[in-house]
């Protein structure tokens, strides 16, 4: 979702939270600190019939289908107590109730690029019907390098 480790770490710090120490509080401050991100933005594009795209596919790579996810991060405010934040291993984790399953919501690894990831439920998820693609010809890559730079690529 995000790879902004200096700006995570910069709120964090004006917020003066310590990661490690406060997961339920740094978990979610760099939640909120996303949404204001893009409530900056709110001007200049169609946050509300934006989406979250992920390309899901069988173990063949043969079906597909689109899974569009909400902007808004705040499915399950991550303040509440439906949200359980720990420290564990290199990085703050939310966790939801599914069902009778924990779900791992958030990952934020402040150390490692300052990731943030977002594992929303299926559920939540619009979905395309299943299809398809063409398979494209098999070329080799000199092949497939005179045809991108003919001017460049030597010839064979």
């Amino acid at each position: 979702m995000s790879n902004a480790g200096s700006s995570f770490r910069d709120f964090l710090l004006k917020s003066q939270i310590t990661y490690a120490d406060e997961p339920m509080l740094a978990g979610p401050a760099v939640v909120d600190y996303i949404m204001k991100l893009h409530a900056l933005l709110a001007d200049s594009f169609d946050l509300a019939g934006s989406r979250y795209a992920v390309l899901g596919h069988d173990n063949r790579w043969e079906q597909f289908q689109v899974l569009c996810f909400r902007l808004n991060l705040a499915s399950v405010n991550p303040r509440s107590s439906d949200m359980e934040w720990e420290w564990k291993g290199r990085a703050v984790n939310g966790y939801i109730m599914d069902g009778d399953r924990r779900h791992r919501l958030w990952m934020y690894y402040p150390t490692a690029g300052g990731q943030l990831k977002y594992w929303p439920l299926l559920t939540w998820a619009g979905v395309t019907p299943r299809f398809t693609l063409e398979r494209p010809p098999p070329v080799s890559l000199p092949e497939r390098a005179a045809e991108y730079f003919p001017d460049l690529w030597p010839e064979a």
